[in-house]
């Protein structure tokens, strides 16, 4: 059990509502009871270089609002739970290791606004789930292994920031919508 200066998880979980993790030691995994502060409304566990899995139990999080895990070193997928927190209006998982397909869960998500997966080696093409986003403002998922049209993504609304890899002549992305393409080389270029 790891403790932060108001004590041990397990005895704050039901009055911290904002944490910035910088507190616990480098190199560590996520804590999966982070998932028992049920009261938690902003998590900045960002830059720590964490390790492993985002754990499942952060879908227990019902009143969270932004959750930053960018710039660490997360491995695996993003687990289908996060689908669960209603009320997020920041995911950003940038410049992690995470891998695999994109969970269609966060297609549902009414109220989110930012969405940060770049930098990471997500696959696949984008679930259709995500043409349902009515509130993203800020959508970036280049420096993956995404193929396909992303474009689908701004038929209802006008992003004010959308960045894929579709830019190049061996680009697997197609984006019409995109305010900047990246290609292979790192080198972004407005659209």
């Amino acid at each position: 059990m790891y403790s932060t200066e108001m004590g041990s998880m397990e005895t704050c979980h039901h009055h911290m509502k904002t944490s910035n993790l910088k507190c616990i030691p480098n190199s560590v995994q996520l804590p999966t009871e982070l998932g028992l502060l049920t009261n938690l409304e902003s998590m900045g566990l960002h830059e720590n270089q964490f390790t492993g899995n985002i754990p499942t139990q952060f879908g227990n999080l019902k009143r969270i609002t932004e959750m930053a895990m960018y710039k660490n070193q997360l491995t695996g997928g993003l687990p289908t739970e996060l689908g669960n927190l209603e009320i997020l209006k920041v995911l950003d998982v940038a410049t992690n290791g995470l891998r695999g397909k994109l969970p269609e869960e966060l297609g549902y998500l009414p109220y989110l606004e930012v969405l940060n997966l770049y930098g990471n080696g997500f696959n696949g093409n984008l679930p259709s789930s995500y043409e349902n986003f009515k509130s993203l403002n800020v959508f970036q998922i280049q420096f993956n292994s995404l193929s396909g049209n992303v474009g689908f993504v701004c038929n209802e609304i006008m992003l004010a920031d959308m960045v894929a890899d579709c830019g190049g002549a061996s680009s697997k992305v197609k984006c019409s919508c995109c305010t900047y393409c990246c290609d292979r080389t790192g080198s972004c270029e407005e659209n």
